[in-house]
């Protein structure tokens, strides 16, 4: 009996410090639509202190996915139509490959550089057997346009094309991860900016409504897709 008032004592404690510092916790983080509002402050502090309690997602860092907003996403068979974000010039870093790319891929004639978009398509390829994928100019001008705004001197690419064979074999290990995930077509990419925090990084990308965008604050990185365009 002693044990149990205990336990009812800690828990009404812990309610009651949730609400003295406002938070809100969704149901479910994933499907939290921002559209382009910043987050609580409380929610952002809740969400680093659950990043301190938990381990690192497993598979390089890339973490669970949102199946149905994904496959949702990917009933079409196109991208996103190319819009000129950017100033058509990207710098990636992959600390996997432990390579870095800064290409020129948009020419001043507003053509695209083959050469240039096969330097970027060379560091998105899959990490488990090094296949590349064609990478959509839409995406390559989406990451374009977040380095610029952040001023950037590169974005960490942490996660590009992913090849059926290891999104198969990262099912295995994990439920979260989507069956017809974006990165198997090459149209995603996870990212984070050094230097720059993953909310603003999220509204900034979620603000261009170029296509999904997925916030993964636990994991340290944001999700972007030129498919449909929606938010978790």
């Amino acid at each position: 009996m002693f044990l149990l008032l205990a336990g009812l004592v800690v828990l009404q404690a812990a309610t009651a410090s949730a609400a003295d510092l406002g938070l809100r916790l969704p149901a479910c983080a994933l499907f939290e639509s921002w559209e382009g509002v910043a987050p609580q402050a409380g929610f952002d502090r809740a969400a680093a202190l659950i990043a301190q309690a938990l381990p690192a997602e497993a598979d390089e860092a890339e973490g669970e996915e949102a199946d149905d907003e994904l496959e949702a996403g990917v009933q079409g068979d196109e991208a996103q139509a190319p819009v000129r974000l950017g100033d058509g010039r990207l710098a990636l870093h992959s600390s996997y490959w432990k390579e870095r790319v800064d290409v020129v891929y948009r020419k001043a004639d507003g053509t695209y550089d083959p050469a240039g978009v096969d330097q970027i398509r060379r560091i998105f390829r899959c990490k488990l057997n090094g296949a590349e994928i064609d990478i959509p100019v839409g995406l390559i001008e989406l990451l374009d346009a977040i380095q610029d705004h952040f001023k950037a001197d590169a974005i960490e690419l942490l996660s590009g094309y992913r090849s059926p064979e290891r999104n198969a074999k990262m099912r295995k290990k994990s439920s979260g991860v989507a069956k017809n995930s974006m990165h198997i077509k090459g149209w995603a990419a996870d990212i984070h900016v050094p230097g720059v925090a993953l909310g603003k990084l999220r509204d900034f990308a979620s603000s261009l409504k170029a296509g999904g965008v997925g916030y993964y604050p636990k994991s340290g990185f944001v999700h972007v897709d030129v498919g449909r365009v929606r938010y978790w």
